[in-house]
């Protein structure tokens, strides 16, 4: 009986071993999958920074640039634009007037 259970208990311990999927394969490909997903937000996040900077330098210089030549600069556009002409009078022919002016009221009908 002793014996019978211990070959039991083997025979179930090799069952349970031989039913682990060997999943190995799949966790490689998992754990690359989040490294390439951490690159890429690393990546992303570096060139945010990059940009940020590069923008900032530049507004720098400008601004520099602006100080150290202020002869340059024109404040036209910060001043009202000059009134426009006006434009010449179309030449036109005027034409003749074909009806007669007449007084409405005669002056002989008011006497009476």
């Amino acid at each position: 009986m002793q014996r019978r259970n211990s070959i039991y208990l083997a025979i179930f311990c090799l069952i349970l071993c031989a039913c682990e999927e060997d999943d190995t394969a799949l966790r490689q490909q998992m754990i690359e999958q989040q490294i390439q997903e951490r690159l890429q937000n690393y990546i992303e996040v570096e060139q945010r920074r990059c940009r940020t900077k590069v923008m900032e330098e530049a507004s720098n210089l400008a601004d520099s640039l602006l100080r150290a030549n202020p002869v340059f600069i024109s404040l036209d556009s910060l001043q009202r634009p000059p009134v426009p002409t006006k434009p010449d009078r179309p030449e036109f022919e005027r034409r003749k007037d074909s009806i007669k002016i007449e007084p409405i009221i005669s002056k002989s009908k008011n006497k009476g």
